[in-house]
């Protein structure tokens, strides 16, 4: 994905009829909803927690940004990591 467009979030005097997100009393439409899900459900990379292989390594699969990582080791205090 690389971009979304619309030409008009609300229903209300849109210049292309039914052609908002939301209606013209601001409820969220089917389109509304299917593109929230999109966005904060299949397409967000949760957090998650996750340990090292047997060549300390973690992999995972994530969506395009800046990551915060934190390392916690046995008897140490937590430590940031770098971000990528």
């Amino acid at each position: 994905m690389v971009s979304i467009n619309y030409w008009g979030f609300s229903d209300r005097n849109i210049w292309m009829p039914g052609g908002g997100l939301i209606d013209a009393e601001y409820r969220p439409k089917p389109t509304f909803k299917t593109l929230k899900n999109l966005i904060k459900g299949e397409w967000i990379t949760a957090p998650f927690t996750a340990r090292t292989d047997a060549n300390d390594e973690i992999t995972f699969r994530g969506f395009c940004g800046q990551y915060e990582v934190t390392q916690r080791l046995p008897g140490k205090n937590t430590l940031p990591g770098p971000s990528t």
